[in-house]
């Protein structure tokens, strides 16, 4: 589900900020969006970012993808809802925190309205989106460039938080990373890293920087 995503983010954000117990816990003026993949893109889409699913046939057409996960499972996206295209920006969302994006359905001209700082991580290695080509399409066609990291040697799954044990033993295609990659190491730093870029990006105008 390619639209909707968006719709039912700014559906849970109306609904925290109309909580009686979160509610008074949140700033409306200080919010910001941090997504993974598909999560990735959708938060590129609150940000004001329009794809164009049209790029998805050509895109698939080429050998090099063949094998992708969006050409093996998707192929193509059917516009059952084409009413909610319009309308998944979300004012309110003032950064964002980026994690390999699904960027193929994005160019210069779908990304033009994204006017919010942007924070970008890419895995070297990326097994489902052809490397880091994909966040680099979307790096490289942003009207600002964004802060941007490239995770050496890493996966697409680098970007999920550590398995356990057992999680790990049934679904090692998604908990194991290639030798010298250390995902308990990078989450920590990945957490400090998107609490600094938040608390810049979505500072008050008289806070300090820590």
């Amino acid at each position: 589900m390619f639209l909707g995503r968006a719709w039912q983010v700014r559906t849970l954000l109306d609904a925290v900020l109309a909580d009686a117990t979160l509610g008074p816990l949140v700033d409306p003026a200080r919010v910001g969006a941090m997504g993974f993949s598909l999560g990735g893109y959708t938060v590129l889409l609150l940000g004001g970012a329009s794809p164009d699913f049209d790029k998805l046939a050509p895109y698939c057409a080429e050998a090099a993808h063949a094998k992708s996960v969006l050409c093996t499972e998707m192929k193509a996206v059917r516009a059952v809802r084409p009413e909610l295209r319009g309308g998944t920006h979300e004012p309110r969302i003032r950064s964002l925190f980026v994690m390999a994006p699904v960027g193929v359905f994005f160019d210069k001209a779908g990304l033009k309205d994204v006017k919010v700082p942007v924070r970008l991580y890419s895995a070297e290695q990326d097994e489902v989106l052809d490397g880091a080509a994909q966040a680099l399409q979307v790096r490289d066609a942003l009207p600002k460039p964004p802060e941007y990291t490239q995770v050496p040697k890493a996966g697409h799954f680098v970007f999920l938080a550590p398995c356990r044990p057992e999680m790990a033993k049934h679904a090692p295609e998604i908990c194991v990373d290639p030798p010298g990659v250390d995902r308990v190491k990078l989450h920590r730093q990945l957490g400090q890293d998107a609490e600094r870029f938040f608390h810049r990006t979505l500072a008050s105008p008289t806070a300090k920087a820590p």
